[in-house]
């Protein structure tokens, strides 16, 4: 059942900063219900959206995806039949590009992830670029996306 007013839907290995809670809050007031806030691509598939755009979508999220598709559906591309969530809101708000902010290694596995900061959510997100599998085995699970 759908309850709050806005969401933020965010991936792993995110930070948040101080002013985080505040920052949702002011954030979670303006948005409509009928409405998705996303920053430019690439974003790592980071929005906020209102409530009537959870109803929306159903089960359009339902599907399996592999790095590589979350990578080609943070592009706009529509992946095993799932939309972009943008084309579930009647108002879609472009926010500013996310801010490269170097680099760091958030689960000390000797590799490091580029790091970007997206203002409008006071979020610090890292990635590893390319590449997928240093969480269980350091460099030497490396893989590459596809």
């Amino acid at each position: 059942r759908v309850r709050a007013h806005a969401y933020l839907y965010v991936h792993d290995t995110v930070f948040a900063d101080a002013t985080f809670t505040s920052s949702f809050e002011k954030l979670a007031s303006i948005i409509r219900e009928d409405e998705v806030r996303a920053p430019g691509s690439p974003n790592s598939n980071m929005f906020a959206f209102g409530h009537k755009v959870v109803r929306n979508y159903t089960t359009n999220f339902d599907h399996n995806l592999t790095k590589w598709d979350g990578v080609l559906a943070e592009f706009g591309y529509t992946v095993k039949g799932m939309k972009n969530i943008k084309k579930f809101a009647t108002k879609v708000t472009n926010l500013p590009q996310r801010v490269p902010r170097g680099t760091g290694d958030p689960y000390h596995t000797g590799v490091l992830r580029k790091k970007y900061w997206y203002p409008d959510f006071a979020l610090y997100k890292f990635i590893l670029d390319g590449k997928y599998g240093d969480i269980t085995s350091g460099r030497a699970g490396l893989k590459p996306n596809r």
